[in-house]
């Protein structure tokens, strides 16, 4: 009888499994390419929509716009956190960014004090000629806007009143009245995730990123938004 051996069978399994690990770790590789490369365009541009967010008084009562701001890189668009007092300082730099084409479109978002300084920006930025594409304010003093141009300005309040169209502004201005939401308080309002996500909606719109606005249910049936 011929004696059958396995070695050659054996050498010619083993060559196509080692065939096989080089083509599935190079599989891998490419999949870890791509994950790469779609979380690098995840990431906030350099150009483009940007995110102004104001805090208010001393700097540590208003620390739901981090969470904000986190939500919208998150998102991959440019935001950045700043104290009220830094307004003066922005309006010259939002003025050279958008100018350069840098920043456009041109969104502010401010709580208490941060909110104010929002007003005065947007009124330096019409002198500047630069235009907003959204504003809001959470929880600011009554007042009137004296000037600027603004696509929309979305005032959200809760002990606070209503804002008013001053001579100088140009734009469509909502005013929506959270009051009787037990959550929303003055000191709470930028931290509810429900006026998170009417803020997030509003910024999606105006910076390109999402569909008509919508308001969530969630956050109170008794919101009234005004004009």
């Amino acid at each position: 009888m011929q004696r059958v051996t396995m070695q050659p069978m054996m050498r010619r399994l083993g060559q196509r499994f080692v065939t096989l690990l080089r083509g599935a770790g190079l599989v891998a590789m490419m999949v870890s390419i791509l994950v790469a490369l779609s979380g690098a365009a995840v990431a906030a541009p350099d150009r483009g929509p940007k995110v102004y967010l104001l805090r208010g008084f001393m700097n540590v009562f208003s620390l739901g716009l981090d969470e904000l701001s986190a939500k919208l890189e998150a998102r991959g668009i440019r935001s950045e956190v700043y104290n009220h007092t830094s307004a003066t300082r922005l309006a010259d730099e939002i003025a050279s960014e958008y100018k350069s084409g840098k920043t456009r479109p041109v969104i502010l978002v401010g709580h208490s004090a941060g909110a104010a300084a929002v007003v005065d920006l947007v009124a330096a930025l019409g002198q500047a000629g630069v235009p907003v594409a959204l504003a809001v304010t959470l929880d600011i003093s009554s007042r009137p806007i004296p000037g600027g141009h603004v696509a929309t300005f979305l005032n959200l309040y809760s002990t606070n009143g209503a804002l008013s169209k001053g001579p100088g502004f140009r734009g469509n201005l909502v005013n929506m009245d959270l009051g009787k939401n037990p959550q929303v308080g003055h000191f709470t309002i930028d931290k509810v995730e429900e006026v998170q996500a009417i803020i997030l909606r509003y910024v999606a719109s105006a910076a390109g990123r999402g569909g008509p606005r919508r308001q969530p249910a969630a956050a109170h049936a008794a919101m009234a938004p005004r004009t």
